[in-house]
């Protein structure tokens, strides 16, 4: 049966260029030799000139409305005729902009990857409906495979729908933006039908002010969207102590100098789960009485980061940098004060991006302490700290890509047990249309550094549509 489901697999892969809607390079760069030049015949010397998101999103990104075609490398693509001028940007009224008061972050919309393109121009829209979904299925499995122990499948030929992601986004007025979605996958699960809902009001010419259910400013691979991640799966430390999504309000800054941005909120506390890969809870809060305010406590949560040579743009991956070498370095932490226990963490992270590389490295570290007299029931049954060290690198040609990651894991760094783990990631994948719809195949291999070795591995395929 895995060979069978491998070979179907594989013969997906190379088949691809035969359902992709644009041409190979070769030809590509033909078609490109053949249509007029700009009105200059120089590139664009404004700004947006450069365009990443346009050039990630197949025509369809955030920006690409603003962006004109006069960069000879191709990145522009409101295919609109060029006209030799720099490049501008306009606002949700359709009055041009400087691009210093802070107009593309709020346009992008959150982090996360949540400001997608969708069918009425994204952002800088009424209504924007958008979707994610992953199905998997695994293809190896070892014999002590566990989903409680982060493994992706338990069994070869299971299908699993990681996620079913629907909702809408857009601008209701100049100022502000909105964010509605729910995950059917987490429905199933029993887990809250909340995946985000929350409200962006830009009060200053930098600074935008969220309220409502949003994504927890700490890592860096949890603020890359699911669906924007180089590999099938965000790293296994991440999804176990990245708080992502909690209900609360937060201020965030973005300057044009250095592309510098800064988040600090206040949120609902927070609870770790039993296990380590039980990761925290995400709570909504919607229901009151065991929820809300009416008990446990509160958390705070910030993070700074600095883009000098320009964004990097939504993905993982460096899709569209081209020659371009561009890098972020980042920093985060938060405070939790919740109802069993209380804790602390921080984070530090490197992301690079050139000729179709990237490197992304991010260490993550955390501390807590069971409460003398906690309002919930505590999972902690003395202090434990934990941290994890991710390095991944990767290359995109085309609509190909391969990415490599490993993870350092330690649970509990007072303890050596077999926990304590090396997890080896490698992945390659196609797009098959504009970056909408892709095709991932992965394999983990996991080594416990201590104690007894345990026959974990994992190989599975994953099938993605990104509206």
């Amino acid at each position: 049966m895995k060979q069978v489901l491998i070979s179907i697999l594989s013969a997906a892969l190379f088949a691809v260029p035969a359902f992709a809607d644009e041409p190979a390079p070769a030809a590509a760069d033909a078609v490109k030799a053949a249509a007029p030049k700009p009105a200059d015949a120089k590139p664009c010397e404004g700004k947006k000139g450069d365009c990443p998101d346009c050039a990630e999103h197949g025509g369809r990104g955030p920006d690409c409305a603003e962006c004109c075609d006069d960069d000879e490398d191709g990145d522009c693509c409101d295919g609109q005729p060029g006209d030799g001028k720099p490049c501008e940007t306009k606002d949700v009224e359709g009055k041009k902009s400087d691009g210093k008061d802070g107009d593309e972050h709020h346009r992008r919309g959150p982090p996360g990857g949540h400001g997608m393109g969708g069918f009425f121009g994204g952002w800088g829209s009424i209504l924007a409906p958008n979707a994610l979904i992953q199905t998997q299925v695994g293809l190896y499995a070892g014999k002590d495979n566990q989903i409680a122990n982060g493994d992706v499948v338990e069994s070869a030929g299971n299908f699993i729908l990681r996620r079913a992601r629907l909702g809408i986004a857009g601008h209701i007025s100049e100022r502000i933006t909105y964010n509605l979605s729910t995950d059917l996958a987490d429905i199933a699960k029993g887990n809250s039908p909340i995946h985000d809902a929350s409200m962006s009001l830009r009060f200053l010419k930098h600074q935008d002010l969220t309220a409502g259910a949003q994504l927890v400013p700490f890592s860096r691979f949890a603020m890359i969207g699911a669906g924007d991640q180089a590999l099938a799966q965000r790293p296994k430390s991440v999804d176990a102590m990245a708080p992502f999504h909690q209900v609360g309000a937060s201020l965030h800054g973005h300057y044009d100098i250095g592309g510098i941005q800064w988040w600090l909120g206040a949120y609902n506390s927070f609870e770790r789960n039993v296990t380590y890969f039980g990761g925290i809870a995400e709570n909504s809060f919607l229901f009151l009485g065991a929820n809300g305010n009416r008990a446990r406590g509160y958390s705070v949560a910030g993070r700074i980061q600095a883009e000098p040579l320009g964004s990097l743009g939504e993905q993982a991956a460096s899709r569209g940098m081209k020659d371009k070498f561009r890098f972020e370095i980042g920093a985060g932490g938060y405070y939790d004060d919740a109802g069993g226990s209380t804790s602390w963490a921080g984070s530090a992270d490197i992301h690079l991006k050139s000729h179709g590389a990237h490197l992304l490295v991010e260490f993550l570290m955390d501390s807590a302490a069971p409460k003398m007299t906690p309002t919930v029931a505590s999972t902690l049954p003395d202090t434990t700290k934990r941290q994890a060290v991710i390095a991944e690198l990767g290359y995109t040609w085309w609509r190909f890509n391969a990415a490599a990651r490993v993870e350092f894991i330690d649970p509990n760094t007072a303890v050596k047990d077999n926990h304590d783990e090396v997890v080896v990631s490698g992945a390659l994948g196609a797009q098959l249309t504009e970056n909408r719809a892709r095709v991932q195949l992965q394999f983990d291999h996991r080594t416990q550094t201590t104690g007894p070795a345990l026959d974990d591995d994992t190989l599975f395929a994953q099938f993605q549509v990104k509206l």
